[in-house]
């Protein structure tokens, strides 16, 4: 059983680092607005197409990518691609569909 000092001795929790990618300024603000609501989630950029969502992901280093799958010059499946080709790390991903269409 811990002792109550070492209760007094919480480590801080990183703050999830988060990366929104979505070509509609809507959706990004919708996004934008529900996670800054979330204390544990730190938005560190926006991207409104694939090629700037590779460019924030290398120069920003986020822990999650909330990630649109049809943006013009360059979707989400081809961002996806691009990692997985160029991983000097292993990462996980998950591919979810919000909005049928």
């Amino acid at each position: 059983m811990p002792s109550s000092s070492s209760s007094n001795n919480k480590t801080p929790v990183p703050r999830i680092r988060t990366l929104i990618v979505d070509d509609e300024p809507v959706a990004r603000d919708i996004l934008r607005e529900e996670l800054e609501l979330i204390n544990d989630v730190e938005i560190v950029g926006e991207a409104a197409n694939g090629r700037q969502a590779l460019e924030q992901i290398h120069a920003l280093e986020p822990n999650l990518v909330l990630l649109d799958l049809q943006m013009p010059v360059m979707g989400g499946f081809e961002v996806v691609r691009q990692l997985l080709k160029a991983a000097g790390r292993q990462f996980q991903y998950k591919i979810y569909e919000a909005a049928p269409g």
